[in-house]
């Protein structure tokens, strides 16, 4: 597990070797996300994606509604084996 600051990205050079390290294949699947629904992600997608969030976060005043967007971030990457702290 890669610790790293609250509210921080890993790199994607780093982003790309804990995709490969895990073995997620072509797609990472979410499923029953109020937000995203089910979806599967490619690479680069799942990137995209994740880097929009903490965007959108930054950008809304209502605490609990950014707090819901960086949970969405810390999970996802998480199961990449990084660690807000």
């Amino acid at each position: 597990m890669k610790s790293m600051t609250h509210g921080d990205m890993p790199t994607r050079e780093g982003f790309d070797q804990a995709w490969e390290t895990n073995e997620i294949g072509s797609t990472y699947r979410i499923r029953n996300d109020r937000r995203v629904g089910s979806v599967d992600f490619s690479q680069d997608e799942l990137w995209d994606e994740l880097n929009r969030t903490l965007v959108r976060a930054s950008k809304i005043d209502n605490r609990d509604e950014a707090d819901t967007l960086m949970d969405f971030v810390s999970c996802v990457l998480w199961t990449l084996g990084f660690e807000w702290i």
